[in-house]
C-alpha cells in the first residue's frame, strides 16, 4: 500500500487534469466542418448542372458506358432530327459494315427463327456478341441515342441493317427473334436509309417503348423456335 500523504498527492494530480474520457472518434470541433463541407459539396454539384430554357436537367450514370449522361426531361428529338439524320445513316451503315465483318452467320436455329418473323434473306444476318453497345462519336446524335433510350442502360440488344449487336450474357431466343423483327423492317424499307428516317420519327412522336416499330417487334418475339 502506498503512504496516505503520497495518495493525496496522486488524487490532487488527477483532480487537476479532469476526468479521463474516451477519445471520440471524430473531435467535435471536426463534426460541424464535415457536415458544412459536404453541403457545400451537395451546393457545387447542384450549381454544376446545366438547365434547359424549359427546366432543369439532371445527371445520370450509366454503368455498362461507364460514363455521366445528362438527361434533359424536355430533350425534343422532333426538332433536332432533321439535322441528325445524315450522321445517324452514316453511324447506323458504318456500323452495320463492320458487324458484316466481324459477326456470325446464323445457324439452322436462328435461321428457323428468322423466316418465322419474316426475314427475306436470314443468310445475309450476322450476330455480334460484344461487351457494351457502341455509343455515336458524334457529341449530337450520341445525346439523342441516350436521351430517348435507343441506347444506353438496360439497352442489350441492336439492329443495324444486317447487323445484330447483343451484349454478352444476353443472348436468348426472345432478344433475337426481337431484333430479327427489326431486320424485317429494314429490308421492308429497302435500306437502312430507308428505314431509320421512319423508325427515329415514330420514336420522336411516340417515345421508344410506344413506337409502331418496337410494338411489332415485342410482338414477334419467341420463347422457342
Amino acid at each position: 500500500m502506498q503512504p496516505m500523504e503520497q495518495n493525496s498527492r496522486n488524487i490532487s494530480r488527477l483532480l487537476s487534469f479532469g476526468p479521463t474520457r474516451a477519445r471520440p472518434l471524430f473531435q467535435q470541433s471536426s463534426v460541424p466542418t464535415l457536415i458544412r463541407r459536404e453541403r457545400r459539396t451537395r451546393s457545387e454539384r447542384a450549381m454544376r448542372l446545366p438547365s434547359t430554357p424549359r427546366g432543369p436537367a439532371f445527371l445520370g450514370y450509366s454503368r455498362r458506358y461507364n460514363l455521366r449522361i445528362r438527361m434533359d426531361s424536355d430533350f425534343d428529338l422532333r426538332s433536332v432530327l432533321p439535322s441528325l439524320l445524315p450522321v445517324a445513316i452514316a453511324w447506323a451503315e458504318a456500323r452495320s459494315v463492320e458487324g458484316g465483318g466481324a459477326g456470325s452467320a446464323l445457324d439452322s436455329e436462328g435461321i428457323v427463327i428468322a423466316l418465322a418473323v419474316g426475314v427475306q434473306h436470314p443468310e445475309l444476318v450476322r450476330i455480334c456478341v460484344v461487351e457494351s453497345l457502341p455509343l455515336p462519336e458524334d457529341a449530337s446524335l450520341r445525346m439523342a441515342a441516350l436521351q430517348t433510350g435507343l441506347l444506353g442502360p438496360g439497352i442489350v440488344g441492336i439492329t443495324l441493317g444486317y447487323s445484330i449487336l447483343i451484349c454478352r450474357g444476353h443472348e436468348s431466343i426472345r432478344l433475337l427473334s426481337h431484333e430479327l423483327r427489326h431486320v424485317h423492317q429494314y429490308e421492308s424499307h429497302g435500306s437502312i436509309a430507308g428505314f431509320l428516317p421512319a423508325y427515329l420519327q415514330q420514336i420522336a412522336t411516340c417515345g421508344y417503348r410506344d413506337a409502331p416499330f418496337e410494338i411489332d417487334a415485342r410482338e414477334h418475339e419467341q420463347s422457342q423456335p
